[in-house]
């Protein structure tokens, strides 16, 4: 699990402060969780020994089932931060296995403690798992204090944006039960979609649904 291991196994690389830590935007450069995948047991893992929170949003497109995946917590020895990134569901009757879809996103992530900021991450590479970790903040008891201001660009092609509105109407009508069912907190308390630029906008406080 990311916190068991420090940023060199995990293939993270600091910020130029030196002050954060960060995913690689390469997808081949050895990150476990592109080649393995993510299983919902990693996050039972995770909250063994953290007070982490998540939130999973669904959609469809194009016949095929994707998921949004955030978390925060104080991981450890790589600090307080947060994540998110999409996900293909490979098993879709049991959301066994997650992969990671064939492409990347301009993606951003701000995180805060409190009201302080702790972290931003505006890369010029584009991404396919947004990851922020400062290791000055450790021994955070409630991740619900941690915030997370994020987005993802959908505007790079006329593909991408056929992506963000089944994204967009699947959030908005919700014809997809696990929605309401198994996220109870409703996904439009969390999500923002800005129809000029194509972009997503993930606005997280407080605690997650598990």
């Amino acid at each position: 699990m990311l916190l068991f291991f420090d940023s060199s196994i995990l293939r993270f690389r600091y910020s130029r402060d030196g002050k954060t830590i960060h995913a690689r935007p390469d997808r081949d450069h050895g990150q476990w969780q592109y080649y393995l995948g993510y299983f919902d047991f990693y996050d039972k893992v995770l909250r063994q020994g953290t007070s982490a929170e998540r939130n999973k949003f669904y959609f469809s497109h194009g016949g095929d089932n994707f998921i949004l995946w955030c978390w925060k917590a104080d991981y450890m020895n790589l600090g307080a931060g947060s994540e998110f990134g999409i996900y293909k569901i490979e098993d879709y009757q049991n959301f066994s296995e997650f992969t990671t879809p064939d492409r990347n996103r301009p993606m951003t992530n701000s995180t805060y403690y409190h009201n302080v900021n702790i972290a931003n991450w505006q890369p010029v590479d584009e991404q396919w798992w947004s990851v922020v970790f400062n290791p000055s903040y450790k021994n955070i008891s409630h991740a619900k204090d941690i915030t997370l201001i994020g987005s993802i660009d959908f505007s790079t092609s006329y593909s991408e944006e056929l992506f963000y509105n089944s994204f967009k109407k699947e959030i908005m009508e919700g014809s997809l039960k696990w929605n309401y069912e198994n996220n109870r907190a409703k996904a439009k308390d969390y999500l923002i979609f800005d129809d000029d630029n194509h972009m997503v906008w993930v606005f997280w406080w407080g605690v997650g649904t598990w």
